[in-house]
């Protein structure tokens, strides 16, 4: 027993000699931040479609058949260019008739200008026999007859002149009536040429060479492609807040690029049951911009107090967005809803105002993790 007790020491010794102590982790050095209010202005994204803002179906004005159509889908027409032309022949010929009887009209009022320049000097003449005569009558120098028969002659004179006066009359109304006339024959003929009524694009051909169109009939459509819209289908709440004129901004993604615009119209929805409205913008020109590109309308909403922490300290863990706290010389990770961003700073909600977050070595940080500020 001697001999064992030694031995069962120094094996106790040699024990706890080799056992490991237990080390705690080095905290965190990690940076932090003061959550803080800050105002930010909301902002909401729609999706459009760009459109042209003006598009219509360019029809014959005249009756006919067609004797050229010489554009085709994708021509780009300047405004005044001839898209078409009808066969005018019938309508010349109409113009022609119509211009010889208003020159016999012109001739008619020249005879009976004439004419009357010829009945004021048989009056003239007839006047002064007549006073002659009556004078002579009053001496006895010619008979009951003859006096009589001079002013007889000098009414006749009057009359002439009055009807010549008339005739006048009479041939400034038939020229009136063929200048009318000759007007009316150079429409059609003027119309038989149709042309585009602004510059744009032919993105449709309704009707060719030969065929036969009446008035109203369609033969190309026509729209502006250098001026172009964006419609947009938006909510009741938000069409509430817009107006003509307010500015929106587009990003077409196509040639990803940001886009200015303004509001040109809010037209009420045909559907009460979807309560959104169609908004009309007017787009910047921009290269690159075709008609039918799919844009999203960002609208800048009403500026709103938020509690914001920098973009940096929110994470995900679990899927779930958040930020560390600090809590004395620990951290606690607290689940946030997060906002608008703005300026490097992101509004959430769950934290207070004058809350410290970290902000840097997040990748090492865990709910509880110790750490110790720079």
């Amino acid at each position: 027993m001697r001999v064992l007790i030694p031995v069962l020491a120094l094996a106790a010794t040699l024990a706890s000699c080799s056992a490991p102590t237990e080390q705690k982790p080095a905290p965190v050095a990690i940076a932090t931040a003061t959550a803080q209010e800050r105002s930010f202005t909301s902002s909401n994204e729609l999706s459009g479609t760009l459109v042209a803002s003006r598009t219509v179906t360019v029809g014959a004005n005249a009756a006919g058949r067609l004797s050229a159509v010489p554009v085709q889908v994708g021509d780009h027409v300047s405004a005044g260019q001839t898209i078409a032309t009808i066969d005018a022949s019938g309508y010349a010929a109409a113009l022609a008739q119509a211009s010889g009887a208003r020159a016999a009209a012109v001739a008619g009022i020249a005879q009976a200008q004439a004419a009357l320049a010829q009945a004021q000097a048989r009056e003239r003449l007839a006047s002064a026999t007549a006073a002659r005569d009556a004078a002579l009558y009053q001496t006895g120098d010619v008979s009951r007859q003859h006096y009589d028969e001079t002013q007889s002659s000098l009414q006749t004179a009057r009359a002439a002149v009055v009807q010549a006066q008339a005739s006048i009359a009479a041939a400034q109304g038939a020229a009136a009536q063929s200048a009318g006339a000759v007007a009316a024959a150079a429409v059609p003929l003027q119309d038989s040429v149709i042309v585009a009524p602004f510059a744009g694009v032919i993105t449709q051909k309704l009707a060719d060479t030969g065929a036969v169109v009446n008035p109203g009939s369609p033969v190309v459509a026509l729209e502006d492609d250098a001026s172009l819209e964006a419609e947009v289908a938006v909510p009741e709440s938000l069409a509430a807040t817009l107006h003509p004129g307010s500015p929106v901004m587009l990003h077409v993604d196509a040639i990803d690029a940001d886009v200015r615009g303004s509001v040109r119209a809010i037209i009420p929805s045909q559907n009460d049951a979807l309560h959104t409205a169609t908004l009309r913008t007017t787009v910047a020109p921009h290269a690159g911009l075709i008609r039918g590109m799919f844009a999203r309308l960002r609208v800048d909403g009403n500026e709103e107090r938020r509690v914001a922490v920098p973009w940096q300290a929110v994470v995900t863990r679990a899927g779930q967005a958040g930020v560390f706290t600090v809590d004395g010389d620990r951290v606690r990770f607290v689940p946030v809803d997060t906002g608008a961003s703005e300026h490097g700073w992101i509004a959430v909600s769950g934290v207070r105002p004058g809350t410290r977050v970290a902000v840097t070595g997040l990748e090492r940080l865990d709910d509880g993790t110790a750490v110790a500020m720079r």
